[in-house]
């Protein structure tokens, strides 16, 4: 692959980002409902370039002795999308699924807690595995007591 081509498809999470921007900033008249986008838009734009910059860069940071370890932004990153888009659509108005859109968000933010609070940290990868693993009773005891984490917040404990 030719390195310019190479160079502009790893920025292309930064530069994707600035067709929006740049629709944003011609049109200048943006209605109201339209205002979590643009925050989503400008938020991840800095993300992006923070991930981008670590990563090229091979960065080290307190959370993390691996070179160029960015997982932290994608996590953040991927928090505040759902975050935004659910304000938009919430403001959108629309008798659809209405109270389906105002719960979600909050349902959202309480899962997120409970899995980063007492199963993984935001500072690693995310693994689906880890989750399916909480479902069955494993020898150790941290298992175990992840397993009777997720029965008493499932409501399923049976003593």
């Amino acid at each position: 692959m030719p390195p310019l081509l190479k160079e502009m498809l790893d920025w292309s999470e930064v530069w994707a980002l600035l067709i929006p921007l740049a629709v944003l900033i011609w049109k200048r008249k943006i209605p109201k409902a339209a205002m979590p986008l643009v925050l989503y838009a400008s938020i991840a734009l800095v993300l992006n370039i923070c991930q981008d910059v670590i990563w090229k860069n091979h960065l080290v940071f307190f959370y993390s002795s691996k070179p160029g370890d960015n997982i932290i932004f994608y996590h953040i990153h991927s928090i505040i999308r759902l975050l935004l888009f659910s304000w938009f659509f919430v403001q959108l108005q629309q008798p659809f699924l209405h109270k389906t859109k105002r719960v979600v968000p909050f349902v959202f933010i309480i899962i997120v807690l409970i899995n980063y609070v007492f199963f993984e940290s935001i500072f690693t990868n995310f693994s689906s595995v880890n989750l399916l693993n909480l479902t069955f009773l494993a020898p150790d005891f941290q298992s175990q007591k992840e397993t009777l984490s997720l029965e008493l917040l499932c409501g399923n404990y049976q003593p």
